[in-house]
């Protein structure tokens, strides 16, 4: 009352309480990802971001409980990622807010171990413009704001935190392996080897196991991982080998190089290799995801391997000289034999490598074959002669008969050599070359099966003789004055 009193007793009431009893004590404990159907690996309609405070709230100005418009979102929360044109949530408890992507069209999208949310300490929301004015200090003091959350019951200044990064996934990730295929980029041989390879193709892009760095240089196209690292990521039913690395030529393709086969024990149609849900990666979470990484990642498993380990051209194993019905001379003549041993597959880095069996040009074994037929298949550095007829004994070996030696060169032993010929093309069936299709009419020595790429091997010169040799010595002297031994060779008469 006044003094001395002069009016009616008062009855004073004050505004309500302002300012704070200190700072904010609330943080972030979690944002979380979820797909509310669990039906696809992407980030659309309906999938939700549900942050989690670490205590109670007053959930913010105004308290609308639970659901909270966009506009009421925007006024009190800021994320890192657009998350979508039309969003709206539901408090579900004072601790706890769920957001519901009503339209997802134009999100980043949210990536996972990269979204954070900040919680905006007040805002002054103006309607008409769509814009957003944050003033702490102004708030902090005062009642006038959106957003503005405390915690509960009301006694802290303002919520001004940054999240931890964004958990969880939109979904399980539905990437698959179509298929791996093993192959020799050079075709060198046609057994398990060093600088063999694996290619690997995947159903859909994918992060490379970089996780949110998905879109740095180091997990573009061509990133290489060392043994180490393939390990770490991949895993594998049978050994590779000593040493082996991978290059992601692209988002669904790796190819896996073997380096050093030593120990290893791969094989085509056993071969698998798997993905772990928590494979480690280059990124700060398990597994391998989708581009962009919002899914689950979960076990992927190959079916077991395909291709080959290479479709070597046949190669001419050795070419001998045999001597025919007159063993005793050393010419060059009618029933001599020049024997052609073919194999497919190659011979590896090591010098390994088995002797496969050819098409033998497609002629049935034991088929007498003439000259022309002969030259279609093989030419010769010398004249064979007037005639000569051949067949094929097995897959592995060709045998020439001369009939008629007259006008040969005549072939000279370590000096004739042999070609294989072709007539027409073949292509790839695919882009490693794992087998190839040849002209239908064409003439081509391949492997068995037909799948390899012809051959246009040329052999070592002819070893072997053309009969036992008629050279012989006939006498030789002495030389007293230098006490030297001269020899006369004479050749023998032929018969």
């Amino acid at each position: 009352m006044e003094h001395p009193p002069t009016t009616l007793r008062s009855t004073p009431l004050s505004p309500p309480l302002l300012g704070n009893f200190g700072d904010s004590p609330i943080t972030i404990v979690r944002v979380m990802a979820a797909d509310s159907e669990n039906d696809d690996a992407i980030y659309n309609d309906f999938d939700l971001i549900t942050i989690q405070f670490s205590e109670n709230t007053d959930k913010g100005r105004p308290a609308n409980d639970p659901y909270v418009t966009q506009y009421e979102i925007e006024s009190m929360f800021e994320f890192s990622q657009n998350i979508g044109t039309t969003y709206d949530g539901q408090w579900l408890n004072f601790r706890t807010i769920r957001i519901i992507i009503r339209d997802a069209t134009g999100a980043d999208p949210p990536v996972l171990d990269q979204l954070t949310v900040r919680v905006r300490p007040c805002v002054t929301y103006l309607q008409p413009i769509k814009t957003c004015y944050e003033d702490y200090e102004y708030c902090a003091y005062c009642d006038c704001c959106f957003g503005d959350l405390r915690n509960r019951p009301r006694t802290s200044a303002p919520t001004a935190i940054v999240s931890p990064t964004l958990r969880g996934d939109f979904g399980p990730c539905t990437i698959a392996i179509i298929n791996m295929t093993a192959f020799d980029a050079s075709n060198f041989d046609s057994i398990l080897d060093d600088g063999d390879a694996i290619m690997v193709y995947f159903t859909e892009p994918t992060d490379k196991g970089c996780g949110y760095s998905y879109q740095r240089e180091s997990c573009r196209d061509g990133k290489y991982l060392n043994k180490s690292e393939v390990d770490d990521l991949f895993t594998f039913s049978e050994v590779l080998g000593n040493n082996y690395s991978a290059v992601w030529l692209s988002s669904m393709q790796l190819q896996i190089n073997l380096l050093d086969i030593t120990e290893s024990r791969a094989q085509i149609g056993k071969l698998t290799m798997t993905i772990s849900d928590d494979a480690k990666g280059d990124g700060n979470f398990p597994g391998m995801r989708n581009v962009p990484p919002v899914c689950g990642a979960r076990i992927i498993e190959s079916q077991p391997v395909l291709g080959n380990w290479g479709l070597a051209p046949p190669f001419i194993d050795d070419l001998r000289a045999v001597a025919g019905n007159s063993p005793l001379d050393s010419v060059y003549g009618e029933s001599d034999e020049i024997i052609i041993d073919v194999c497919a597959g190659g011979r590896g880095s090591r010098g390994e490598g088995g002797c496969e069996p050819t098409n033998r040009f497609n002629f049935d074994t034991g088929e007498i074959l003439e000259k022309p037929t002969i030259l279609r298949m093989f030419s010769f550095s010398q004249d064979l002669g007037l005639n000569f007829v051949g067949q094929w004994d097995d897959a592995f070996r060709f045998r020439i008969t001369v009939l008629n030696a007259s006008g040969a060169s005549p072939p000279e032993i370590h000096k004739l050599s042999v070609k294989v010929l072709h007539e027409g093309a073949c292509s790839c069936d695919d882009s490693l070359c794992t087998s190839y299709t040849c002209t239908p009419q064409g003439w081509f020595l391949r492997d068995a099966s037909n799948q390899s790429m012809f051959s246009t091997s040329a052999s070592l010169p002819i070893r072997g003789d053309w009969g036992v040799s008629s050279l012989s010595i006939v006498r030789y002297e002495n030389d007293v004055s230098s006490a030297n031994v001269v020899a006369i060779i004479v050749r023998l008469p032929m018969t």
